[in-house]
């Protein structure tokens, strides 16, 4: 049977309307819309309507945004499309044109300056992103194979990684997006308390990584190992693979090492057994495959 609906919104949450049509919508969304919305369908015509918006607050990945103007959205078809919009932020400025035939293609294009958190989206394993970018970007494609094309200027950037125990800071670069590869062409920052330099390209498959090189150069980095053992390193390393199976090759020297060790006698001769650690399943990155020359 048919059925339509019309109301109007006083200033309401609307996470519904995106997480109905993107189901990876990120844990922290919130939608707060204030304005007017109609829709209709039957058993036989998929969803149809419009949504006039005076007010649109969105909230995701820590950053948020308001609409500058008015927003016009359809949907009919199941193609979403739009005028315009103008999001602004602290900080940030946003602009997105075009429209998304669900399920079908997308022909989305974004140009703007904000954060860096909705880089989660295509890195799972990113625990925590903080800084700026200065983003063009065009998303266009079937909706199974997206092309991204476009370019991303990072600055004060900081990237946590689950499997690391140290986390990059103070980073800058220019990465290019060639449609379903991000091409990383300079990256600076410190890590582990030394400088490092990165480049690479990542392989994408519907948004998230696939496989990935990267080449990376660490100058005065310091690592607490196992057993009391500090180490100040230079190396050069390449870290590649995929999703399945990851390596790591390369040279590294070890400019400066201390061991630090306090023994007491009575403990020694009076120890039990080793203490049972904890069972801990391994990430990609601990079950990498090492092939790496230390002098």
């Amino acid at each position: 049977f048919p059925w339509s609906v019309s109301f109007d919104m006083a200033s309401a949450r609307g996470d519904f309307l995106l997480i109905s049509f993107f189901p990876d919508a990120p844990d922290d969304l919130i939608v707060n819309l204030k304005g007017h919305m109609e829709a209709s369908g039957s058993k036989t015509m998929p969803i149809q309507g419009a949504l006039n918006l005076e007010k649109a607050l969105v909230y995701a990945y820590g950053i948020g945004l308001l609409n500058a103007s008015p927003i016009r959205v359809s949907l009919k078809d199941q193609r979403l499309s739009f005028e315009p919009i103008v999001f602004r932020g602290e900080n940030a400025e946003l602009s997105i044109t075009g429209g998304v035939h669900i399920e079908k293609n997308y022909d989305l294009h974004i140009q703007g300056k904000t954060a860096l958190g909705p880089l989660k989206v295509m890195i799972h394993e990113l625990d925590a992103v903080r800084g700026d970018a200065t983003l063009t970007a065009a998303i266009t494609g079937s909706w199974n194979s997206p092309r991204i094309n476009g370019d991303l200027t990072l600055s004060n950037a900081m990237f946590g990684f689950d499997s690391l125990p140290y986390r990059f800071t103070d980073v800058s670069g220019y990465v290019v997006f060639d449609e379903d590869k991000i091409l990383i062409k300079q990256i600076n920052g410190k890590f582990a308390g030394g400088e490092v330099t990165a480049s690479g390209n990542v392989h994408l498959n519907q948004f998230a990584w696939d496989r990935f090189y990267f080449e990376s150069k660490l100058k005065g980095s310091s690592f607490s190992l196992p057993q009391r053992l500090t180490a100040q390193i230079d190396g050069s390393l390449i870290y590649q693979g995929s999703r399945a199976k990851q390596n790591i090759s390369g040279d590294i020297a070890i400019k400066r090492a201390n061991y630090s060790q306090r023994i007491d006698l009575v403990s020694l001769i009076m120890k039990s057994r080793a203490r049972e650690v904890p069972h801990k399943e391994l990430s990609a990155f601990d079950q990498a495959h090492l092939n790496v020359k230390v002098t």
